[in-house]
């Protein structure tokens, strides 16, 4: 299955002549999908799919792609644009919006960390590491750190500029800000020392 903004669920399929076209595949919720605009997605460990959207929020999917949940701002999400989807593995779901996250536990309960939190700008990208939240905004690197039941946000002093992307890789995590990839071992933000300063928007692990 491949997803598209604007086609919604497609899929891959190889021809006769060994190359690969898109087909229709042919689900009723691709409808609402072309509708909303795809823009992010995540499996989760049963099967289930997670689907941000540009104009509706979270669609929740069965397996067979059937709509389970639709969360959005009717329903209490702070804006139906949803940047990116991390489920943390512990049963929750975090969503990067605009000026904030939301965090979806047991697929209804819904928190929210806004500007009155310390978020004041778009976040891009969410990741564990460490045992603690991390996020990548448009103004900066950010811990999300719980203890006792209370919550804190802190900025992570070292990177400059808009982040879009976390990777945790080996004992560190990659960040990648504006013309920059950094290096963070949980306490220290390093540079590394790219020869080209390109805006590097997407952190993967090669295959």
């Amino acid at each position: 299955l491949v997803l598209f903004r604007h086609n919604g669920i497609m899929r891959l399929v190889q021809g006769a002549n060994g190359r690969w076209e898109k087909k229709e595949a042919g689900y009723p919720v691709n409808e609402t999908l072309k509708q909303k605009q795809i823009y992010s997605s995540a499996q989760l460990a049963d099967g289930s799919f997670v689907i941000g959207t540009v104009l509706g929020g979270l669609y929740l999917l069965s397996p067979s792609l059937q709509i389970v949940q639709h969360i959005d701002s009717q329903s209490g999400l702070p804006s139906d644009l949803v940047l990116d989807i991390y489920p943390d593995g512990y049963g929750s779901i975090w969503l990067a919006l605009i000026k904030g996250i939301a965090r979806i536990s047991g697929y209804s309960a819904l928190t929210v960390f806004d500007e009155y939190e310390g978020l004041q700008e778009t976040v891009e990208a969410i990741a564990r590491y460490k045992g603690a939240l991390h996020l990548g905004t448009q103004d900066g690197f950010w811990r999300l750190e719980s203890d006792k039941g209370s919550t804190q946000l802190q900025q992570i002093p070292g990177v400059q500029g808009m982040c879009w992307d976390l990777l945790p890789f080996k004992d560190n995590l990659l960040v990648a800000a504006n013309a920059e990839v950094y290096v963070y071992n949980g306490e220290n933000v390093v540079s590394l020392d790219f020869p080209t300063k390109s805006t590097v928007y997407v952190l993967k692990r090669s295959v």
